[in-house]
């Protein structure tokens, strides 16, 4: 099963709202976007005007979430944006530790997009729209040490017992 699409939000309905922790710096918006404030900084000779603009996003190159660097006092931090808009956007009356993008597109950070889930339903729901292969607990796959994709470590490796490899490794 293909990753389903929301409708599209008209950019004339952004909404903008600071980022927790970086307010009066950035702000985040409902259609996913980042976005810095203008602003004056006191530099040796007077002051220095920054325009504020739209910050450009990266895809993480493992996990394909979308991802901005914030510089505050002189420190870089990188964030995920699906978070970011979560927290502006999206309520979380259960306090879900996770954000879901409920059509499965991970660049796709739009607030209509987000839901709060426990860890288990956003794998149970990754499973459902067919995103993710269900591994259950126990489950062993082939030429791997039961995890994913994961080659075999250790004596397993070799078909041996730990007995026979500590003995290799006195006989050296």
């Amino acid at each position: 099963m293909k990753p389903t699409s929301l409708r599209t939000e008209s950019p004339s309905f952004e909404q903008w709202k600071p980022i927790y922790c970086y307010e009066g710096y950035y702000e985040v918006s409902n259609l996913g976007r980042i976005r810095s404030l203008d602003r004056d900084v006191p530099m040796r000779g007077g002051i220095w005007s920054i325009k504020g603009q739209i910050i450009s996003q990266k895809r993480h190159y493992r996990t394909g979430y979308m991802n901005v660097t914030l510089n505050f006092a002189g420190t870089k931090v990188t964030l995920l944006v699906h978070r970011l808009v979560a927290k502006a956007f999206v309520p979380n009356p259960y306090n879900k530790p996770t954000v879901n993008h409920i059509n499965g597109i991970k660049s796709d950070n739009r607030a209509i997009n987000l839901e709060w889930c426990s860890y288990k339903e956003n794998n149970q729901h990754a499973y459902d729209i067919g995103i993710k292969a269900k591994f259950h607990a126990g489950q062993f796959l082939p030429g791997t040490n039961g995890r994913q994709g994961e080659p075999r470590r250790g004596p397993s490796a070799f078909n041996t017992q730990n007995s026979s490899v500590a003995k290799m490794a006195q006989e050296r």
